[in-house]
């Protein structure tokens, strides 16, 4: 009787992985990649020593928060070795991996898009499906929208915790915004620097009340304000007059305190006269964007005009060649479009006001002296504008700008331009006065000082004029991080009482005396001193107006450029203690640091990616950058996310659940 021998060359039966670290774990051959911190660690057959890391390095265990067994998709994307082998399967069967491969691909697709559901309904969607992947039945419309899109949003949350769980410092900020279908929504986010020293937006989805209740410092949206001071300048101030029992006239208006908020107050009479010149031309400025918003008009609803203007362009050969643009009563910004518009095409306007063929427009075209007037208001507000767009950005603008920009704007830019006519320099100072108002929490904040101390670009103050207040700038900055910021350093090391973070309101205000101790400030030769004051002061130019050169730089060369540090010198440094010692080599560049150039345009901030290169010279200051460097100069981090909010709810698609509206913003928002 023959026994049957098993064949030598016969292949054992692999199993499928069912350990739980493989949702965070990529095998390659050998070796298996940790996605979570991209670390690679040699893998035979047992998962114990993957355990270990997970457990030890990131907290992650198999009963806890980022283990869920309903979870049918992919965490992380997959290798290219599984995609390899699931492009080898069977044509009449789809392997499990592959469906939740393409079920995770599915949902990326619509969520990227903004793409509805019932997308899985269209004869060509299915059709291409059919013809790429045969053996593959795409999942129904109830399916997605109950079960997938829910298991994503899980998913998406706990990577998102994940890489939250280290992170002992956020910045919030949050917004609210009423949907198509009149169902109102918050939105938070979080902001961070992680340990790559890379700015991190989030949006949390964190209840309001509870986030703001545990907050350290409340600092206002820099765009809204900004908004606020061209309304108030560009608008009437009303003057209130009541009588009291005796007769006499009181005067009442909304002024600034001192944190830039508004407030009823009672003013002199000299001070109402003054305000009622001010409101008369006021009302000459508005009399000319009047006339402006009808010759615009009048250019839209004819296509003759629109037509004769480009030929006129043509014929004087001009540069730059833009229609006039209309302009949004709501937004300010629209406006200066709309004026800078009709400044740049001034030559060929006034030419078709004298001929027959455009006679509709010869009332409706400005004058020589409403010309000037437009083109000063550009003057005055271009720098405006321009810092509008520096801080409508959402993963790069820091509040370590705000003040330098709102310095050197109410100090030197504004009031070194060259202005003509009488209402353009009233409405100038009147600029620099509303400035000086909604922005007094910032002018008169040790907090905003600090924060523009550890921008590597402004650490030094050489936009600030006066050597004694620059000084003084200085010390204060180091005194409010050491004050407040002294938790971070080791116990071993601690001089300094902590104390916690206060809000803007309870934070030291600026005082207007140009004296600074010399023990505290920063030592400045005399000949260092010289050539700050003739080489490192801001300077204003009078720029062309031309709007070519801009769109082609993307509006980067602007007027925070020429205010940076130029350059610095190395000295040999002494070593004290601690927090002042990093203080001191960062201040005075020691020899040991990396240097970069300032004046670079990069996408990168370079703060963060100083702090980054010499994390290990600078340890305590890294930290302390990583927290006050990742607080956002405006709210447009939440703005930005109700407006994919907007674009996945479409008139289309008004009666969305909002629940699944939820879950498609947040997924989209923290994935793409």
């Amino acid at each position: 009787m023959s026994s049957i021998q098993p064949e030598k060359n016969q292949k054992r039966k692999r199993y499928s992985k069912r350990s739980w670290v493989w949702q965070f774990i990529t095998e390659n051959g050998n070796f298996a990649e940790y996605n979570i911190c991209n670390e690679v660690m040699k893998y035979e057959s047992s998962t114990s020593a993957l355990i270990w890391h997970l457990e030890e390095k990131h907290k992650i265990n198999s009963g806890g928060l980022c283990y869920n067994k309903k979870i049918k998709l992919a965490l992380l994307s997959e290798s290219d070795e599984d995609d390899e082998n699931c492009n080898e399967i069977n044509e009449s069967s789809c392997s499990k991996k592959k469906i939740t491969s393409l079920n995770n691909k599915l949902i990326d697709f619509v969520v990227a898009n903004n793409l509805p559901v019932s997308l899985v309904k269209n004869v060509e969607f299915k059709s291409l499906m059919k013809e790429a992947v045969s053996s593959y039945t795409l999942p129904c419309r109830q399916t997605i929208s109950n079960n997938l899109i829910p298991e994503k949003y899980e998913l998406t949350k706990q990577k998102l915790l994940l890489e939250l769980r280290d992170i002992n410092y956020v910045n919030l900020t949050c917004d609210c915004w009423t949907s198509n279908s009149n169902n109102p929504y918050m939105s938070v986010t979080a902001h961070f620097v992680n340990s790559n020293y890379q700015f991190v937006i989030a949006d949390s989805g964190s209840n309001i009340k509870s986030a703001l209740s545990k907050r350290k410092c409340y600092v206002p949206c820099a765009a809204h304000k900004l908004n606020l001071v061209v309304t108030d300048v560009l608008s009437e101030k009303k003057i209130k007059i009541k009588s009291d029992k005796n007769g006499i006239d009181h005067y009442f208006v909304k002024e600034y305190d001192s944190y830039g908020d508004l407030k009823q107050m009672e003013i002199s009479y000299e001070e109402a006269k003054r305000l009622e010149n001010v409101n008369i031309f006021k009302t000459s400025v508005d009399d000319v964007v009047k006339k402006a918003r009808k010759l615009v008009g009048a250019f839209k609803h004819s296509c003759v005009l629109t037509r004769n203007l480009k030929e006129k362009q043509d014929i004087m050969d001009y540069e730059t060649k833009i229609r006039l643009i209309q302009d949004v009563v709501t937004r300010w910004n629209s406006t200066y479009d709309m004026i800078e518009s009709i400044v740049l095409n001034k030559e060929a306007l006034m030419s078709m006001s004298f001929e027959a063929a455009n006679s509709c427009i010869r009332d409706k075209v400005q004058n020589h002296g409403e010309f000037a007037i437009m083109e000063e208001f550009c003057m005055v507000f271009e720098k405006i504008k321009d810092l509008t767009e520096i801080l409508s950005g959402r993963n790069y603008c820091t509040i370590s700008i705000i003040f330098p920009a709102i310095y050197c704007l109410v100090e030197y830019e504004l009031n070194s331009l060259e202005l003509c006519t009488f209402e353009m320099k009233k409405l100038r100072n009147e600029l620099v006065n509303v400035l000086r108002g909604r922005f007094g929490y910032v002018l008169n904040s040790d907090f905003f000082i600090a924060i523009t101390l550890l921008n590597i670009k402004y650490k030094k103050f050489t936009f600030v004029k006066d050597l004694n207040l620059r000084n003084e700038y200085i010390m204060r900055a180091k005194n409010f991080i050491i004050e407040n910021f002294n938790d971070i350093l080791p116990n071993s090391q601690q001089t300094f009482n902590t104390t916690p973070l206060l809000p803007i309101e309870n934070l030291t205000p600026a005082t207007t005396s140009s004296s600074a101790s010399s023990s505290s400030s920063v030592s400045v030769s005399n000949n260092e001193s010289q050539q700050l004051t003739q080489n490192e002061t801001p300077i204003s130019v009078k720029q062309k107006r031309s709007r070519s050169i801009k769109m082609i730089s993307k509006r980067k060369e602007n007027f925070l450029d020429k205010i940076s540090d130029g350059h610095e010198l190395n000295q040999n440094l002494s070593i004290e203690s601690s927090l002042e010692q990093e203080l001191f080599t960062f201040l005075e560049n020691g020899p040991k640091l990396v240097k970069f150039n300032y004046n670079s345009n990069e996408d990168e901030d370079l703060s963060l990616k100083f702090f980054r290169e010499n994390s290990e010279i600078l340890p305590v200051l890294s930290k302390i950058a990583k927290i006050l460097l990742s607080i956002p100069a405006t709210s447009v981090p939440s703005e930005s996310a109700f407006s994919i909010a907007g674009d996945i709810q479409s008139e289309q698609r008004s009666r969305f659940n909002p629940q699944l509206l939820n879950y498609l913003q947040f997924i989209k928002y923290n994935s793409f």
